[in-house]
């Protein structure tokens, strides 16, 4: 995906204010894998948030490898190793066709965190199969358009914000925006090369019921972070990064953003903490 490997994209701001995953999700993934636990392959694995939970919360792998065709990612992720004792994690620039890096061996899962929308799917299932060893995992997740929790009345807002044709909405790259979307609900698993498909969606919606519970959930993606902190979440969006390029004589939409959330609601200062819950999905196929 090209805004995330130019060289003035942030990857300090993208690590961290990007979300990451519950520790209940990668318990649902360790219980799905059937397979050996000898080599683990993140692709796409930006500044390696998840690489590094995998290594932290499935730890039984000997060996782990995050993968990104980005070299800001992988430099962020390269300074985030050095500040672990990790001595089986290494990360590798290379795009998801190529896993050359294995030098004729086998893994026995791959992970594609928020990244295959970008991807010909197709191709990715067919070099990940053959890639992967007997009963290996493929495992794909993501998330998309948070809402402030509290605030179901800032919906549209952000909706336009996103989508609309006089903000970001023309500044995605196609079709991967629209796959992410709806949700990964257009990846479709090639069933002659993986079986036993699990599929999983959680929305806002659902998170707002009353009778909601979070531990029941294998992926809530939820938080609590500044208002500030939300909208460098929303900087570190590559339709931000392309609008800001191509309207840089235009008052920064993000400023607006927070400006219009402080005008219309309780929020009195940026610094205030808001909750905010994105829409998740994942999708577990076995070689």
């Amino acid at each position: 995906m090209s805004t995330f490997s130019a060289s003035n994209f942030d990857s300090d701001r993208y690590s961290k204010s990007r979300p990451s995953y519950p520790a209940q999700f990668y318990q649902e993934l360790s219980n799905f894998h059937k397979g050996s636990h000898h080599c683990l392959v993140d692709i796409g694995c930006g500044p390696g948030t998840a690489t590094f939970q995998l290594r932290k919360y499935i730890p039984q792998f000997e060996e782990y490898i995050g993968c990104d065709m980005s070299s800001p990612m992988i430099k962020k992720a390269n300074e985030k190793l050095g500040e672990t004792s990790y001595e089986n994690v290494r990360f590798q620039q290379s795009s998801y066709e190529d896993f050359s890096f294995l030098e004729g061996q086998k893994c026995d899962m791959i992970t594609c965190v928020e990244a295959v929308h970008w991807f010909d799917i197709e191709k990715f299932q067919q070099v990940s199969f053959d890639s992967l060893s007997e009963s290996g995992t493929l495992a794909i997740w993501g998330y998309i358009d948070g809402v402030l929790t509290d605030y179901p009345q800032l919906d549209n807002y952000f909706q336009d914000l996103t989508y609309g044709p006089t903000k970001m909405g023309p500044y995605w790259e196609q079709p991967g925006k629209t796959i992410l979307k709806n949700k990964y609900k257009d990846v479709h698993i090639d069933t002659k090369l993986f079986k036993e498909v699990s599929r999983h969606t959680l929305t806002p919606d659902m998170i707002r019921s009353p009778d909601f519970r979070i531990d029941s959930e294998p992926l809530p993606i939820v938080t609590k972070m500044p208002l500030q902190g939300y909208m460098d979440y929303i900087r570190t969006w590559s339709g931000y990064h392309t609008w800001k390029q191509e309207n840089s004589d235009k008052p920064d939409i993000v400023e607006e953003t927070l400006n219009y959330v402080l005008e219309n609601t309780d929020i009195s200062d940026p610094a205030q903490e808001v909750n905010v819950a994105w829409n998740s999905f994942y999708i577990f196929a076995r070689k």
